[in-house]
């Protein structure tokens, strides 16, 4: 059982429950850079990634 993480053309995968700001931490990611999408919803970084979810990260542009 793993959870998958997608990000663009990337898959990731990682073992365990964990919350979603350690996901982050682990991928070297920053939580600001990207908006976690479980089953169609936004994730906040304190929510448990359990085994079997895939998750999406999209990348999130701002411009001036």
């Amino acid at each position: 059982m793993t959870i998958k993480i997608k990000m663009r053309e990337r898959e990731y995968q990682m073992e365990g429950e964990l919350p979603l700001n350690k996901v982050f931490r682990r991928l070297n990611i920053s939580a600001q850079a990207v908006l976690a999408i479980r089953n169609g919803l936004p994730l906040t970084e304190d929510e448990i990634i359990h085994n079997d979810d895939i998750i999406e990260f999209i990348a999130v542009i701002s411009g001036g």
